[in-house]
């Protein structure tokens, strides 16, 4: 039966990933706080409806949704970036009008937290870094030696410093701004994405990022087969009977798997599903591609390519398809230099990289 479905985080192109999925059977409205979200130029959106800055004003991002809901008759939303916090925040009164994909808030903090989770996986699904908060009054070189300082919540790889050189970044320590000390695993890095309903995996996915810009976002997504990370995966939903997308951070030292990180949304290796998507199954109906996909304008104008010759790169890309680009929906690929301008705009606007200005106004620090 068909159903209006709401996306938000339409920047992303995850979301528009989602929405190309959904209206196969679905009608698909889009919302965001960025004007020019990527996944509004789509056939595959049936609207598109601004809102509110959630991390700015969650009240009337609020109000904005619940209004939404009640003028188009929504019956799901499905949150893809931080905003995904703020619609778990208010799921309960939400949930009076339509049904939320995502779980409840103080799982969704626990998993976001670097402290919370790495509490929630050790010693129960897999292995993680030896991790110690960093008290504010015992700060010494000796904690901080060969480790890897980070922010408790932090998103695309900002945020982590090596030890000695952050030891002038402690200085705003306080229990609303902690900062962890972990040490630094050595070994193969992969990235996973997952799609769950109450603790069925409906979809997963493991990658390598082979391009990233300036070491945070990746946008070059190359598919492996890991049965270990998958079978960690399969445990980590099940044993929390987790509802929602979620992605993990994973090292493979050779003998063992350390997961690193958990982001409780969307990630990148949606791109690699192939299949329909029935979130009301309880069972694995998504299968991974077995070919690589990437964000071509991306890679082109903001990846690091530092260490890659133009050989390999042209090698690479020549064996990839393109995540955005489709024939029968060309305008999200050719409108994305409009997402762009507006993220530089707030690049100068607000002196923050470009990677910040894409998540600012939806960022989730914990609930403080």
């Amino acid at each position: 039966m068909s159903k209006n479905i709401l996306i938000t985080g339409a920047r992303a192109p995850a979301s528009l990933e989602l929405a190309r999925h959904l209206s196969k059977e679905n009608k698909v409205f889009v919302s965001d706080s960025l004007y020019f979200s990527l996944a509004r130029f789509s056939r595959a959106s049936e609207r598109f409806i601004f809102t509110r800055k959630p991390s700015l004003d969650f009240e009337g991002f609020k109000q904005d949704l619940i209004e939404a809901v009640s003028k188009y008759e929504i019956d799901l939303i499905i949150p893809t970036c931080e905003e995904a916090f703020y619609l778990s925040k208010c799921k309960t009164e939400l949930e009076k009008r339509c049904n939320v994909f995502v779980d409840g808030i103080d799982k969704m903090q626990k998993i976001h937290s670097k402290v919370g989770f790495l509490e929630l996986i050790n010693k129960r699904y897999a292995k993680v870094p030896d991790t110690r908060v960093i008290d504010k009054i015992d700060i010494c070189a000796e904690l901080l030696k060969g480790r890897l300082v980070k922010i408790e919540y932090s998103r695309f790889g900002n945020g982590v410093f090596s030890g000695y050189s952050s030891l002038e970044k402690l200085v705003d320590i306080s229990e609303a701004n902690r900062y962890l000390s972990q040490e630094k695993v050595e070994g193969v890095e992969y990235s996973t994405y997952t799609i769950a309903n109450n603790g069925h995996v409906l979809g997963t996915s493991v990658y390598h990022c082979d391009y990233r810009i300036k070491g945070s976002s990746g946008v070059y997504f190359r598919p492996v087969v890991h049965q270990k990370i998958n079978d960690f995966i399969r445990a980590f939903v099940q044993g929390n009977k987790f509802t929602g997308q979620i992605g993990f951070d994973v090292i493979d030292n050779g003998t063992d798997i350390f997961i690193i990180d958990a982001n409780p949304r969307a990630t990148s290796g949606i791109h690699l599903l192939e299949g329909d998507l029935n979130l009301t199954e309880k069972q694995l109906h998504m299968v991974q591609s077995k070919k690589s996909k990437g964000l071509i304008l991306a890679v082109l104008l903001l990846a690091d390519k530092s260490n890659v010759s133009i050989k390999e790169m042209v090698k690479s890309l020549a064996s990839y398809r393109e995540a955005v680009f489709r024939f029968s929906d060309p305008l999200p690929s050719i409108c994305q230099l409009l997402t762009l301008g507006e993220l530089l705009y707030r690049k100068f606007r607000y002196k923050v990289n470009v990677t910040e200005a894409a998540t600012f106004d939806i960022e989730w620090d914990g609930d403080k």
